[in-house]
């Protein structure tokens, strides 16, 4: 059987992978699929694969049956579940998976080898050299793996086999080229798909994680500030780093802006194009106001946004954060709240609904958070045990009982 490696996409960070896709064992017809299919997890391919890198095919089949079932038209998820059924050894169910991988042009010719591979397992000769031949037609390099496959052990004393070896060798390199040229041209179709499903939303849980990150540094840069405001011998050491900070803001403010752009680079010319810019702009300031640790006017100003702009989930975050930061916990609780109903916010709005409910003493409210994130795979939940939030729930017996799962997560 073969397992081709594909690039996959994290953030901005080009990676598909075709050990991608298999198929749905119930008929697309069956009263079952049509029941409202829950949503599934942004990560889930990346959970996903990382099972079956793991080689824990099972599990790995399980998610890909639920991606492909959220999404039917999702042809790495396909491939991926035909390959880790494969594996698994439940290869009547894999051979559907294969069938059905084979209906996506940038997996045909894979799938058809992967279905010929299952039949040979299974002894059923002749369908295994039907799909065999099928996936050289297709343009798959059949002939270079009938010599070292395992899986077809069972055809090499057919004679049909040398036949098949001396058919798939006779195209020669210019075979082999084209070959190449649409496997590269499959890899770059499935790269766009996949960024234009996802893209937007990792690029917003990017954006807001690195806003988060600069209004922590700027929130220690103003404590080191205080501690050394005394301290004549690292005077010069201080003015550097506000010059450097400064520096970094601007070039961060200058990049949030050019993704924006974009992103939207039609914005101000749709419906209500003044109110489109008067929002950009006010969320300008109050990312400014973000960026100082000036919280107060932070909030008041993210408030204004989300007045006028209900549906910006950035805006809703950094509100909650603001909030947060300020001590006002009951209105960072509500406006954390608002932040989990955006999908690419949800794992660290939770976190920080957590940190806020931690805070007030709603200790059960909190863990109840806490659970709610991990589903949700916010992956950064080992971070707890520093954080000070958290300081008024560490004597209760759950703490431990989470926080020591953690190191069995695969999701943190």
């Amino acid at each position: 059987m073969y397992h081709a490696i594909i690039p996959s996409v994290a953030l901005s960070v080009l990676v598909l992978s075709a050990t991608a896709v298999g198929q749905s064992t119930r008929p697309e017809d069956s009263p079952a699929n049509q029941d409202a299919v829950p949503a599934i997890p942004v990560d889930a391919m990346d959970k996903a694969r990382a099972l079956q890198a793991e080689d824990r095919w099972i599990e790995a089949s399980d998610l890909y049956l639920q991606i492909t079932e959220a999404q039917p038209a999702n042809g790495a998820a396909w491939f991926s579940l035909g390959y880790c059924l494969h594996m698994a050894g439940e290869l009547d169910l894999a051979i559907n998976a294969h069938r059905k991988a084979a209906t996506f042009e940038q997996y045909t010719g894979i799938a058809l080898y992967n279905l010929g591979c299952a039949f040979a397992l299974l002894g059923e000769v002749d369908d295994a050299f039907e799909a065999l031949h099928a996936a050289h037609e297709a343009g798959f390099n059949v002939r270079g793996n009938l010599d070292t496959d395992p899986d077809l052990k069972s055809l090499r004393d057919d004679e049909r086999f040398d036949l098949l070896r001396k058919q798939t060798a006779a195209d020669g390199p210019a075979a082999t080229f084209e070959q190449g040229k649409q496997s590269v041209l499959a890899i770059l179709r499935q790269a766009r798909q996949y960024l234009a499903q996802n893209g937007p939303a990792l690029m917003e849980q990017a954006k807001a994680m690195a806003q988060q990150a600069a209004g922590l540094a700027q929130q220690k840069y103003h404590e080191l500030q205080e501690m050394a405001e005394d301290d004549d011998q690292i005077a010069e050491l201080r003015a550097r780093l506000q010059e450097t900070f400064a520096r970094a803001h601007e070039a961060f403010l200058q990049w949030r802006q050019s993704v924006e752009r974009e992103e939207s680079p039609n914005q101000t010319q749709s419906g209500g194009g003044v109110e489109a810019v008067d929002s950009e702009a006010m969320m300008a300031e109050a990312d400014q106001h973000f960026q100082r640790g000036a919280w107060r006017e932070a909030a008041a100003a993210y408030r204004a946004v989300v007045d006028v702009d209900p549906e910006n989930g950035r805006a809703w975050f950094a509100l909650g954060y603001s909030l947060h930061a300020e001590g006002q916990l009951d209105e960072a609780i509500a406006a954390h709240r608002r932040t989990t109903e955006f999908a690419q916010f949800k794992g660290i709005g939770l976190y920080n609904l957590a940190c806020a409910l931690s805070l007030k003493g709603d200790v059960d409210d909190a863990f109840e958070a806490l659970a709610r994130c991990r589903e949700a795979g916010f992956d950064r939940l080992s971070g707890m045990v520093d954080d000070s939030d958290f300081d008024n729930i560490r004597d209760d017996e759950r703490y431990a009982e989470f926080v020591a799962s953690l190191d069995h997560d695969d999701s943190v």
